[in-house]
């Protein structure tokens, strides 16, 4: 049976040169750094955290919306995975990064930030979040890097020389739904819902949704909101590697189904980076009937955190 907010984020590092060969999971370099399981962050650096991620979430939204298809991703895994990278960035490459992903703290706070709302949704049981970064037998990472993905993303590098396939993701009734090309009739599930601010909401009648997309390249989506310098060969990720690394691509890839016994979603974000030669309702309780195209998020109340967010123009 499924569960209410099930979901699973998987993120991926990839790091590679010319001259890997090795396709064997193994530890590259392990730091000495063990994970901050009780970080203090100020009540502000929450904020902020939580501000930048859901700015950046409704960027994407419009950015990769289209009128006659249904959408669904997770900007939280999104911006996890790329926090990671950002923590090897430096110059231009960092400046962009953290104007496109809305990242306003420093480094110094930004990611104890991220450890803490890493630690508080997956303490809640529903979410699984795993944080990898797989690299060639011959890269050679910063022990800083290193440092920075043990203690606030409880990460650790793997050997590894290309992305695996999917092994790393993870009561109704017949209703009309208004849609963008006319009336269909589908399946309505009763479901409970809430404001992305996180205000009550009345539960509600909706479509059952099934959204499973293919991994799918958000690279030219970043570039668009101005992350550029970190896919060109002058990327500077010298805080990561001194192998003149640059981001190839970032795949991601969501699944949402929506019924009448909840939610249930996961997300997989890969960062692939490279040398340059490397190419249900209570009793009395006011219904509301999603009967047209609509937006929807799953979001972590507590944190704040959009874990998943997209629209719906057709019901599958």
């Amino acid at each position: 049976m499924r569960k209410v907010g099930k979901c699973a984020l998987a993120l991926a590092l990839l790091a590679a040169c010319a001259s890997s060969s090795s396709s064997t999971d193994s530890p590259i370099a392990v730091s000495q750094a063990v994970r901050e399981t009780a970080p203090v962050v100020p009540s502000a650096d929450a904020v902020a955290l939580r501000d930048g991620n859901t700015a950046f979430a409704f960027d994407l939204q419009r950015a990769l919306a289209k009128s006659d298809a249904n959408l669904a991703f997770s900007p939280y895994s999104i911006s996890l995975a790329l926090a990671m990278t950002y923590a090897g960035a430096r110059g231009t490459t960092a400046t962009e990064m953290a104007t496109a992903l809305h990242f306003t703290l420093p480094a110094a706070q930004l990611h104890p930030a991220f450890d803490a709302v890493d630690l508080a949704i997956t303490s809640r049981g529903p979410a699984s979040i795993a944080n990898s970064l797989w690299g060639s037998p011959t890269l050679t990472f910063e022990p800083t890097f290193l440092d920075t993905l043990a203690t606030s993303y409880g990460a650790g590098p793997i050997r590894r020389d290309s992305i695996p396939g999917n092994e790393w993701l993870p009561a109704t009734q017949p209703a009309t739904f208004h849609g963008a090309h006319g009336d269909v009739t589908t399946p309505f599930a009763l479901t409970s819902t809430s404001r992305v601010d996180g205000s009550s909401m009345p539960s509600g009648t909706m479509p059952k949704v099934t959204i499973a997309g293919e991994g799918t390249s958000i690279t030219a989506t970043l570039q668009t909101l101005g992350m550029k310098a970190a896919f060109g060969a002058g990327a500077d990720f010298s805080a990561m590697s001194a192998e003149g690394l640059q981001i190839q691509d970032v795949v991601h890839k969501a699944f949402v189904a929506i019924d009448e016994q909840g939610s249930e979603a996961a997300a997989a974000t890969a960062v692939a980076l490279a040398d340059s030669s490397v190419s249900l309702a209570p009793p009395n309780q006011a219904i509301m009937t999603l009967d047209r195209p609509f937006l929807f998020a799953i979001r972590d109340d507590a944190t704040g955190a959009i874990l998943f967010l997209g629209h719906v123009v057709i019901p599958s």
